[in-house]
């Protein structure tokens, strides 16, 4: 076990306020849900502890301790629903580790750990996956129920996570900076996690462009964080629900968007892509906030890129080699070939997979089939179907722009956010070891809960 450097900063500080300021410590959890990369504690087994999961830990125990200590504790009774479906994956996911004691050696699998061809046994792994699992639905559940509360608690989380991504896309665009200038990159700040699967920093495009991961463990990961940050700065500019100043936002907005850029991600730029889409979408046909600037900033938008692409000859290489030839890779191939094991797995053992944290795949759903068969999928999907359905329920009571009620653009914002991270995961894969889906549920599902608070505005000094 060794401390990082980051570890003797934070650590002390998790330990001050756990003991006098649960709010900062919560504040805390969420700032560093992006800080994949990053480590206050490496054990020699390989595992970093990322300081989100650090804070939240401390968190958990510290409002524990507060129950037994006032004997009673304060709910909202109208999530009980959407946390008994997410307690249902939960327990889904932990039955299927009944299927590796079941199957015994009767299967050949590919190890996650090591990459090779094994006989399928349980291990540790499943274990650690699954704790993964449990941790994500708990701090699902602490949002949902902290948010629901207080529109403050709300407020709080948006503004951080707004900020986390502020932080995020700078530090990405300073270490393509110091890359362009050939100074060395402080890895060692943010970049610290023993996981080698934190590494992303180190990666290159075709040995000749450097790739920006920032302080995430890989370029995609840096841009699917970044795009569920997107919805909520552009969709509050164009309602002029300013979480933050107008001009931070702004700022927040073209950084994020820059650093996407920089970051070579292939499912960054589709998500980049599918994120003009869907927002164009809300802000014309939701809000009906379409005019002839909005028309002219998209245009001209569309056609700086389009410009760009054209006459410039790197921009147009990192393209082309990022995504347009992405599909004959070896890495695209890789990734369909994950799939099509794991749809195998399926076929053979469809009702509770071969257990959870058994098989990687490159997508959202044959990664659960694989994984925790129909039975782990339905409750995956009855959570979200159900968080989705009841948002946009309220989308499309939504009037137009100039009438809008907070609660309402915080709704269409995360919901936003949730349809583009649900895209991506469909070829991408189900992280379920990030907290920003967790976050995401958690704070919808407070949206969709909280009552009398549709004439409350909140206004940014």
């Amino acid at each position: 076990m060794q401390i990082t450097i980051l570890g003797y900063v934070l650590i002390p500080i998790g330990f001050f306020f756990f003991v006098t300021n649960t709010t900062i410590l919560y504040t805390l959890t969420i700032f560093f849900i992006p800080f994949t990369a990053s480590s206050v504690i490496n054990f020699s087994n390989g595992f970093g502890l990322q300081p989100t999961n650090f804070f939240f830990m401390l968190l958990l125990m510290r409002e524990c301790l507060l129950i037994l200590k006032n004997k009673k504790f304060r709910f909202n009774k109208a999530n009980n629903t959407y946390f008994l479906l997410i307690g249902l994956f939960l327990f889904s996911i932990i039955l299927s580790l009944l299927m590796p004691a079941i199957i015994s050696g009767s299967l050949t699998v590919i190890n996650i750990e090591t990459g090779l061809l094994t006989f399928h046994k349980f291990s540790t792994n499943n274990l650690t996956q699954t704790l993964y699992v449990l941790y994500g639905c708990l701090l699902a559940i602490y949002i949902a129920h902290k948010n629901s509360l207080s529109l403050n608690n709300l407020l709080l989380s948006i503004r951080t996570y707004i900020i986390a991504g502020l932080f995020t896309s700078f530090w990405g665009i300073l270490q393509w900076v110091l890359y362009y200038f050939g100074v060395p990159y402080p890895d060692f700040l943010f970049n610290n996690s023993i996981n080698e699967a934190a590494k992303g920093y180190l990666q290159t495009l075709s040995t000749e462009i450097n790739r920006i991961s920032s302080v995430t463990v890989e370029p995609s990961a840096l841009a699917q964080f970044l795009l569920t940050v997107l919805p909520i700065s552009i969709l509050g500019l164009f309602t002029k629900k300013y979480l933050l100043h107008e001009k931070i936002i702004k700022i927040s907005i073209i950084s994020i968007i820059i650093t996407i850029f920089l970051s070579t991600s292939s499912s960054g730029y589709i998500g980049l892509i599918f994120s003009i889409l869907l927002l164009s979408f809300m802000i014309v046909f939701v809000l009906k906030a379409f005019n002839v600037r909005f028309f002219i900033r998209f245009v001209l938008f569309i056609t700086t890129v389009i410009f760009i692409y054209r006459y410039n000859t790197g921009f147009q290489y990192i393209i082309e080699q990022s995504l347009l030839n992405k599909s004959q890779s070896y890495s695209a191939q890789d990734r369909l070939s994950s799939v099509l094991i794991a749809k195998k797995y399926f076929i053979d053992y469809p009702i509770l997979g071969i257990g959870w944290g058994s098989v990687t795949s490159h997508d959202l759903f044959f990664k659960i089939l694989a994984n925790s068969g129909l039975v782990g999928l339905l409750s995956f999907l009855s959570f979200n179907l159900l968080v989705l359905i009841n948002s946009y329920k309220k989308v499309i009571k939504i009037k137009r722009v100039q009438n809008i009620f907070f609660l309402d653009f915080m709704n269409l914002s995360i919901f936003s956010s949730l349809i583009i991270l649900l895209f991506l995961f469909s070829f991408t894969g189900f992280p379920y070891n990030f907290s920003h889906y967790w976050f995401l549920v958690g704070c919808l599902i407070s949206v969709l809960n909280m009552k009398n608070t549709n004439n409350i505005e909140v206004r940014v000094k």
